[in-house]
């Protein structure tokens, strides 16, 4: 069993997958979704606090870090663990039988596209703050973030982020299907009800 069987045919990757009974897997995925999440926020801290005096960036640094950490960290535990509830649950009006740590496990796999998706924010990033003058003082701070959050690149990077949940989808029906013993119709209800919810919300806070 192969990474690419999960893309190519996940069916039968998660056929083998379960098979195991380890987490190891999915947690390596959010341990590199987290990490490029970190990355992408040191980047921006980084660029933020460049040109500032010193009294000014060590406090503002010392926000942004708490800010960063927090998000970085907790947020894709949280969307995790969210979207496998909401799969669990749903699923069990199709019958769903399976564990829920099986439907973690499968979902947690599932974000392989995601950990693809925060590369190509980290990429809209890099080439924001390359592109935007650094802030000189604490007044031009918040007109400095508003140029980098509107810059064309990392709105791009942002505006493709539904491909790539509606990529997890495809691979989290099947995942829902072996891990709750469900056909496919009803995998696609499950999985597709919190899959849209979250694109809108993604869209109406991105545009």
């Amino acid at each position: 069993m192969a990474i690419t069987d999960l893309v190519t045919d996940p069916m039968t990757f998660f056929r083998e997958d379960g098979r195991r009974n380890r987490l190891v897997g999915p947690l390596a995925l959010m341990a590199a979704l987290v990490t490029v999440s970190l990355v992408t926020s040191g980047m921006f801290i980084v660029w933020l606090t460049a040109k500032l005096p010193s009294d000014v960036s060590s406090n503002l640094l010392l926000i942004r870090v708490l800010s960063a950490g927090i998000s970085g960290l907790f947020v894709p535990v949280v969307l995790w663990v969210g979207y496998a509830a909401a799969f669990h649950a749903i699923s069990a009006f199709y019958g769903g039988t399976g564990s829920f740590r099986t439907t973690l496990k499968y979902v947690g796999w599932g974000f392989l596209p995601k950990v693809v998706g925060s590369l190509v924010v980290l990429a809209g990033m890099y080439l924001a703050v390359s592109s935007t003058a650094a802030p000189e003082s604490a007044e031009a701070v918040a007109r400095a973030s508003r140029a980098v959050t509107n810059d064309p690149y990392l709105t791009m990077s942002r505006l493709v982020s539904p491909v790539f949940t509606v990529w997890c989808g495809v691979i989290w029906l099947f995942g829902v299907a072996e891990a709750r013993d469900i056909d496919v119709r009803g995998a696609a209800v499950s999985v597709g009800v919190p899959v849209a919810l979250s694109i809108a919300l993604t869209v109406a806070t991105t545009v």
